[in-house]
């Protein structure tokens, strides 16, 4: 082993007590460790004798330029004393951020810019699949980080690694997740802030605006708009709705015939709706209940029936309409010995109500048969039997049970006993049950 030169020491230079209020050397004096001093100018002016690759230097009084530096070998050359070699220092891996969380970037492109700035920071393409161009870009492999650095007049590049997150300034859903290993993986979206709640205003029933949103930047196709109408609508195909004055886009309705234009009245203020946009229209779901619509012989003044295209409503004796009955273009209403009743309600595409009668015809073995109904009302208790006599003498019957006080049709169990009687029985109480028996 070869034998130091220079003044030698055999032991640490130290303070002869640990109280003694002295230093035992000056940090900006001493080879490599840690430099401080006040402007960048005097940390480019330290001596090559003091210099040391990986040393670390604080300039804490020259504005921006503010901040911990390290001299990396090879940053920009071998020379030790080309100050471009110094780099700002993150405790990273020169990735610019902290252990898996990178600084943000302005967007992502496939693009190399003409003209950026120092520190501009993109995604130079999501994965390996990414065509890109650009006099550097066009000789990378995708799903770089890369940072403009103007005194190389280069692009700084950072490889990912599986979990990097880092935060795309231009963009509403902004943070994105790298998956897999570089150069295979690739920059995964993380979707937030997808369900957006507002509530929109109108003064006319015909265009709607909010405000409410103050984080939404633009309409996006994967984001949920839960929305409450401030006011049923006057219009059909001209509602429109402007959020944060993005640009009034109309509402069209959701059917099992894919999209229409709404109903007069048919946005419901005590309504929470589901809009989504679809890059053209807003598109909302209308509540339902788990069938299509609820079969009622009385549509109560609070209550909205809707039919869809290509169902049928089906009722037997009058269907009395105290709401709304809102009828789309291709569905029908089928009222069978009975009429329909407005009272005070209204009924859209009225054209779509047939009455029929039900007619006679020829009986077997000759003569006529036709078809008779019987109907009383019927308090049941939870588990009883009860027996009702129809006096219909036959077996081929129909049997429907309503709820008297809300119109509702009820389920309840059904045994045919002769062809003259039933018997009826229930799982629960119920006050008033009327019973339609047809044969």
């Amino acid at each position: 082993m070869s034998k130091n030169t220079g003044t030698l020491v055999g032991a640490a230079i130290r303070p002869i007590d640990s109280a003694d209020l002295i230093s035992t050397a000056y940090e900006n004096e001493i080879r490599g460790g840690h430099h401080g001093y006040a402007t960048l100018a005097e940390r480019n002016a330290i001596i090559i004798q003091r210099r040391g690759w990986g040393m670390l230097c604080t300039v804490y009084n020259d504005g921006s330029n503010n901040g911990t530096y390290q001299l990396k070998y090879g940053y920009s050359s071998t020379t030790i004393t080309d100050n471009s070699n110094w780099i700002l220092f993150s405790g990273g891996s020169g990735a610019a951020g902290s252990a898996y969380w990178l600084d943000p970037v302005k967007s992502i492109l496939d693009t190399e810019p003409s003209s950026p700035l120092n520190g501009d920071r993109y995604i130079a393409g999501l994965d390996s699949s990414a065509s890109l161009s650009g006099s550097n870009w066009s000789g990378y492999v995708g799903g770089y980080v890369v940072t403009w650095n103007s005194t190389l007049s280069d692009w700084d590049k950072t490889s990912p690694k599986n979990g990097y997150t880092l935060r795309v300034n231009g963009e509403d859903d902004s943070l994105y997740r790298y998956e897999g290993t570089y150069s295979t993986g690739k920059w995964v979206k993380e979707y937030v802030n997808q369900v957006l709640s507002l509530t929109a205003s109108t003064s006319d029933g015909y265009t709607y605006t909010s405000t409410s949103l103050p984080n939404l930047f633009s309409y996006n196709n994967n984001q949920v708009y839960l929305t409450v109408f401030s006011a049923t609508n006057s219009g059909t195909s001209s509602v429109t709705l402007n959020i944060n004055s993005l640009g009034a886009k109309t509402i069209k309705k959701q059917t099992s015939n894919g999209l229409d234009d709404l109903l007069v009245a048919e946005l419901n203020p005590s309504i929470v709706y589901t809009l989504v946009y679809d890059g053209t229209y807003f598109r909302v779901n209308k509540p339902f209940s788990n069938a299509p619509f609820d079969i009622k012989w009385r549509i109560r003044s609070n209550e909205i029936v809707q039919v869809p295209n290509y169902n049928e409503y089906l009722i037997y004796g009058d269907l009395t309409v105290e709401g709304r009955l809102d009828i789309d273009t291709y569905g029908k209403v089928v009222i069978l010995d009975g009429g329909l009743i407005l009272n005070g309600g209204t009924v859209s595409n009225s054209g779509n109500v047939q009455i029929v009668d039900l007619a006679l015809g020829p009986a077997s073995g000759g003569g006529t048969s036709s078809i008779s109904k019987y109907t009383t009302l019927q308090t049941m208790s939870a588990g009883v039997t009860y027996s009702i006599t129809h006096g219909l003498s036959t077996t081929a019957i129909i049997v429907d049970t309503w709820n008297e006080v809300t119109g509702e049709q009820i389920s309840i169990n059904v045994v045919r006993t002769s062809s003259n009687a039933i018997d009826i029985s229930s799982g629960t109480s119920l006050s008033s049950v009327r019973v339609v028996v047809m044969g």
